[in-house]
C-alpha cells in the first residue's frame, strides 16, 4: 500500500518540479543576512541566513565551532547557490524545524552533503532535531543527504527526497564514515576519539548511484570506523546501486549496526546486494537488524518482518526504541484503512514511510536506450520474466520523470521502442516503466538512469599537449595532444632546434584516433568524445633543445610553442622533477600550488618530469584529466614527461594521452638518460604470472644496462610504514620483486601510492642502512649494498595515510617495524598532511641526490600557503665506481 502524496525522488527532482514554474532565486546576501547571535546561539530562520552561512562558513560571524539553531521552517524552493558547509565542528540544532526543497547540485564532486564533513576524528560535532524534506543532493564519491563524511552525531534527523551520486559511498544520511582524520586536526588519543553515531533517525530518500562503484545504503554508504554506532533507526526509500548495496548500509567494514529496520520497497544493484546491508566484514557487526520480508532485493539478510509488524509499536519496542522521549506512533489512512507507523517526536505529522506495492511483483524486465542523436533517446524494455520464467509483454508504459510517476501518468502502448526527443546533450534522465503481460498481469515500477549522447564540437584548438619520454629520449620524442573536433585527420608537428641561428621548422605528420570518453566520474556513461593525436619524431640530436607546435595541416590551427631538451649522454649532469599521487578530482588547487612552486624554484634545471602514478582519482574520467592538465600543463610545455601506471590510472586514457612504449605489458619499458638506466614497471599487473613475466623482462633489460645508476620506478610502494604495508597486493610485490631488485643491484626504487614520505635502504625485508656522513647539508651514503626505496608523499591533497601496526610474520620480506624507513608518519597517531615534490640530480662524478620539498597550500587563498615551502629531506648516494666499470 502506498500513501497518497508520498514522493520517491531521483536526481534532479527539485529542479524538475520548479522548471517552468519558478525562476531560480539567488540572493546577494550581505552581512545583515548573517545568523543572529542570541545568548551564544546563532539563529537561522530564513533562506538568506542559510545561504549566508553556506557561503561564509568559517568567517568570524559564522564560526566552524558555533552552536546553530533553526528558528523557523525554511523553504529553499527555487533557490540555487547553496554550498555545503565545510568541516563542521559545532552543533546544528534544528529545534524540530525543517529545511525543505534544498538543492545541492555538485555532480561529480567528492564529499557532498548538507555538511561536507560532520566533525573530525577528535571532534564530536552534532546535528539534531532537523528534518530535510524533498532534499535533492547530487554529487560524486562520498555523498550523503546530511553529511558526506561523518565522524560526529546525527540524532533525531530524517530525510526525504533523493541522493544521487556518480561514485562510491552514497547514503540517505551519510556517505562515508571514515577511520582516518580529515587532515585539519591531529589524530586524538583513543580515549578522546569521536564516536560516529546515527541514532533515532530515518531516511525515506531515494539513494541512487549512477556509475559503477560500490557502497550504497539507505542510511550510510560505507562504514570504516570501528567506533561507529548506527542504532534505533530505519530506512524506507529505494536504493539503486552497483555493488555492496543495502537497505541500511552498503559496506559495513567495521563498527556496529544494531536495533534498526530496513523497510525499503526495493534494493537493486549488480553484486553484493542485500535487503539490510550489502556486505559485512568480520570487523563489522550487525545486531538485531530487521528487514521487510516483501522487499524487492536479490538477496536477504536481517530478520524478516511483515507489513503488519512494521506498523506495530511492539516491533520497535522489542528493539529497545524509546517511545517516551524519542519516537511516537502516527496514523495515516492508506487504501481506506487506518494504519500506524513510527515517527520522531517533536516534529508533528510526518510522511507515511512504507511503500508495500509500487515495486513488488514477480515480473522483471530491463530498460535500455539507443542514443540516436545528442537530444534523442529511443527507450525500450526487454528480458521480461515472470517468477523467473521468460514471459511475453503485451503493453508497456514508459515515463521520463525524476519523481516516480503516479498511475494517472500512464499511457499504455504496444511493446516497442519509444522515442523521447528535445533532451539536453550528455544529461542523465530517469525513465520509469511498467509492463502488462498477455494474460493481463501488471508489473510494479522499474526505473533506470539513461544518458543522452554528448554534443559534437568543431573546435580545432589543440589541448592537453605533452612531449613524452621514449625508449631513446636522446634521439626520439612522442608528442601528443587532443582536439574536440573529431573531423581533424591531418595531425602534424612543426619542430625546430634552438641552437641554430635561424629556426628552421620541419613538419612531421602523425596519426589520430577518435575515442569516446567518460567526462564525468560516472564510469557507466560515455558522455564525451575526443580526437587524440600523436606524432613520433626521430632523428633528433642528443642534448639539444627543440621548440615545437602542434596542429592540423588542413585546419591550419596551431598551438603555442612548447619546448623540450633531448637526453644527455654519459658523464653529463642532469636533474629531473619527481612527484606522485596528485590524484586530482574536480579541485586541483593544491596540485597547482605545488607545481607552480616547483617551477618557480627549480624549473630551469629539470630535464624531464617523472610522475609515479595516480594522476587522477578516476583514471577513466577525461574530465578529471582536464583538471590534471590545469596543474601540469606549464611543466609539460617545458620538458619531456613520463608517468607510471597507478592503481587509479587507466591505460585506456594513459595510452592516447601519452603513448608510452609497451613490452610484456602496457607501460612496461625502459630508457637511458645520462649515467642512469630507468626501468618502468606496472605494479597494477600484479597477479603471480604477470609479476613473474615482468621479472624476466627486467632481468633481460638490466643485462644490457651499462650506466652507473640503475633506477626502477612503479606506483605501489613496497616498503613504507603506512596504510598499505600489509595489503595483499603489496605483499606479492615484495615476494616477487624484492629479491630480484637485490640480485640485479638496483640502486633506487621510485614509487608512490602511500601519500606519505618514506625512504630507506631495505635488504631481505630488513634495515640495510649503511653508515652516513654529512655533505653540503645532505645525508650522504657511499656505495650502499641495498636498494633505496622512496615514496615522496603526495603532490595533491586527496588523502594522507598514517602509520599502522601489522604482524610481520604474515608477510613476505617485511620487517616488524619500519621506524627506520618512515619519515613523515613518526607516530601511529600523526601524519604529515602537506604537498611535496622532489628534485633528483645525477652528476658525472658518481653522485645521485634527492631533495624533497614540502608545503601546505592555503585552501582559502590559492596564492598563499598555510606552511611555506621548505626542504623536508635531503639525501645523497655516492657510487665510487666510475661509469662503465663493474658494478658492486
Amino acid at each position: 500500500m502506498r500513501a497518497p502524496g508520498r514522493r520517491l525522488l531521483a536526481a534532479g527532482a527539485v529542479a524538475a518540479a520548479f522548471a517552468g514554474l519558478l525562476a531560480p532565486a539567488t540572493f546577494a546576501e550581505t552581512a545583515a543576512d548573517a545568523p543572529a547571535l542570541v545568548n551564544g546561539v546563532y539563529e537561522i530562520g530564513t533562506p538568506e541566513q542559510l545561504l549566508y552561512l553556506s557561503h561564509h562558513y568559517g568567517a568570524e560571524d559564522v564560526p566552524k565551532t558555533g552552536y546553530y539553531k533553526l528558528t523557523a521552517d525554511i523553504d529553499m524552493a527555487g533557490i540555487t547557490g547553496y554550498e555545503p558547509f565545510g568541516r563542521f565542528y559545532g552543533t546544528f540544532d534544528g529545534d524540530f524545524h525543517s529545511i525543505s526543497n534544498l538543492l545541492i547540485d555538485q555532480p561529480g564532486i567528492g564529499t557532498v552533503g548538507f555538511f561536507t564533513h560532520l566533525g573530525d576524528s577528535n571532534v564530536q560535532a552534532v546535528i539534531k532535531n532537523t528534518a530535510f524534506l524533498d532534499i535533492d543532493v547530487r554529487g560524486g564519491q562520498t555523498t550523503g543527504a546530511v553529511a558526506g563524511m561523518l565522524w560526529g552525531t546525527i540524532e533525531n534527523v530524517y530525510t526525504t527526497g533523493s541522493v544521487v551520486a556518480s561514485d562510491h559511498s552514497v547514503g540517505g544520511l551519510a556517505g562515508r564514515i571514515p577511520v582516518d582524520t580529515s587532515g585539519t586536526i591531529p589524530e586524538p588519543d583513543p580515549a578522546e576519539a569521536a564516536i560516529p553515531t546515527i541514532r533515532n533517525s530515518y531516511s525515506l530518500a531515494h539513494v541512487q548511484e549512477v556509475g559503477e562503484a560500490d557502497s550504497q545504503g539507505g542510511l550510510a554508504g560505507r562504514v570504516l570506523n570501528p567506533r561507529t554506532v548506527i542504532e534505533n533507526s530505519f530506512a524506507a526509500g529505494p536504493v539503486d546501486g552497483y555493488t555492496r548495496v543495502g537497505g541500511l548500509v552498503g559496506d559495513l567494514r567495521d563498527g556496529v549496526l544494531r536495533n534498526s529496520v530496513a523497510a525499503n520497497p526495493i534494493v537493486t544493484g549488480g553484486s553484493s546486494v542485500n535487503s539490510a546491508y550489502g556486505r559485512v566484514l568480520p570487523e563489522g557487526s550487525a545486531e538485531n537488524v530487521l528487514a521487510w520480508a516483501g522487499m524487492v532485493a536479490p538477496a536477504f539478510n536481517g530478520e524478516p518482518v511483515t507489513e503488519s509488524e512494521l506498523q506495530s509499536v511492539t516491533t520497535y519496542e522489542s528493539l529497545g526504541w524509546d517511545f517516551e522521549s524519542a519516537w511516537e506512533l502516527q496514523t495515516a489512512t492508506v487504501d481506506g484503512a487506518e494504519v500506524t507507523y513510527p515517527a520522531l517526536r517533536g516534529f508533528g505529522p510526518q510522511p507515511y514511510p512504507f511503500d508495500f506495492t509500487s515495486f513488488s511483483s514477480p515480473i522483471e524486465f530491463s530498460i535500455t536506450a539507443t542514443r540516436t542523436t545528442d537530444s534523442t533517446l529511443t527507450v525500450e524494455i526487454g528480458d521480461v520474466t515472470n517468477d523467473g520464467a521468460t514471459a511475453r509483454a503485451a503493453e508497456v508504459a514508459i515515463v521520463q520523470s525524476e519523481a516516480m510517476p503516479g498511475d494517472d501518468d500512464l499511457a499504455w502502448r504496444p511493446v516497442g521502442p519509444q522515442v523521447f526527443d528535445g533532451l539536453e546533450p550528455a544529461t542523465k534522465y530517469t525513465f520509469w516503466a511498467k509492463v502488462r503481460l498477455e494474460g493481463g498481469e501488471e508489473s510494479g515500477w522499474r526505473f533506470a538512469p539513461l544518458y543522452t549522447r554528448y554534443a559534437l564540437s568543431d573546435d580545432p584548438t589543440p589541448a592537453h599537449i605533452s612531449a613524452t619520454v621514449t625508449e631513446d629520449p636522446a634521439h626520439t620524442v612522442a608528442i601528443n595532444w587532443e582536439t574536440l573536433d573529431i573531423g581533424l585527420d591531418q595531425p602534424a608537428v612543426q619542430i625546430a632546434r634552438t641552437d641554430t641561428g635561424n629556426r628552421k621548422f620541419e613538419t612531421v605528420r602523425g596519426t589520430q584516433r577518435v575515442q569516446e570518453v567518460h567526462m564525468s566520474a560516472n564510469e557507466g556513461v560515455l558522455d564525451g568524445i575526443r580526437n587524440f593525436h600523436t606524432v613520433h619524431v626521430d632523428g633528433l640530436k642528443a642534448d639539444t633543445e627543440y621548440v615545437y607546435r602542434v596542429g592540423d595541416l588542413e585546419a591550419g590551427v596551431w598551438s603555442a610553442e612548447g619546448r623540450f631538451r633531448t637526453a644527455v649522454g654519459q658523464n653529463q649532469d642532469f636533474s629531473f622533477l619527481y612527484y606522485t599521487d596528485p590524484q586530482v578530482q574536480d579541485d586541483n588547487a593544491a596540485f597547482i600550488r605545488n607545481m607552480r612552486t616547483a617551477e618557480q624554484e627549480h624549473g630551469d634545471e629539470f630535464a624531464f618530469t617523472l610522475a609515479a602514478g595516480d594522476l587522477t582519482e578516476k583514471g577513466y574520467a577525461e574530465g578529471q584529466l582536464d583538471t590534471f592538465y590545469g596543474g601540469a600543463q606549464a611543466g609539460l610545455s617545458e620538458r619531456m614527461f613520463l608517468t607510471v601506471q597507478g592503481n587509479h590510472d587507466r591505460d585506456e586514457l594513459l595510452d592516447p594521452h601519452f603513448d608510452f612504449p609497451d613490452t610484456v605489458f602496457e607501460n612496461v619499458w625502459s630508457f637511458d638518460y645520462g649515467d642512469a638506466h630507468f626501468a618502468v614497471l606496472n605494479s597494477d599487473r600484479d597477479d603471480p604470472e604477470e609479476l613473474a613475466a615482468q621479472v624476466e623482462w627486467l632481468r633481460r633489460d638490466m643485462a644490457r644496462a651499462r650506466q652507473t645508476w640503475r633506477i626502477v620506478t612503479f606506483h605501489k610502494a613496497m616498503y613504507a610504514a603506512t596504510d598499505h604495508v600489509d595489503d595483499e597486493d603489496i605483499d606479492r610485490l615484495r615476494e616477487y620483486w624484492a629479491p630480484v631488485f637485490e640480485d640485479l643491484r638496483i640502486d633506487v626504487v621510485i614509487t608512490g601510492h602511500d601519500h606519505s614520505f618514506s625512504r630507506g635502504f631495505v635488504r631481505g625485508g630488513a634495515d640495510a642502512t649503511p653508515a652516513s656522513t654529512q655533505r653540503d647539508g645532505r645525508e650522504l651514503f657511499s656505495n650502499p649494498k641495498a636498494p633505496l626505496y622512496i615514496v615522496n608523499g603526495t603532490a595533491g591533497s586527496s588523502k594522507w595515510y598514517k602509520r599502522i601496526q601489522y604482524d610481520a610474520s604474515l608477510f613476505h620480506n617485511v620487517a616488524p617495524d619500519y621506524s627506520f624507513i618512515d619519515k613523515s608518519s613518526t607516530t601511529y597517531d600523526t601524519v604529515l598532511q602537506e604537498q611535496s615534490y622532489s628534485v633528483v640530480r645525477v652528476t658525472a662524478d658518481g653522485r645521485l641526490s634527492i631533495d624533497t620539498y614540502a608545503m601546505k597550500y592555503d585552501r582559502d587563498d590559492p596564492e598563499g600557503f598555510e606552511i611555506e615551502p621548505y626542504l623536508y629531506d635531503s639525501i645523497e648516494l655516492f657510487n665510487t665506481l666510475a661509469p662503465g666499470r663493474a658494478r658492486r
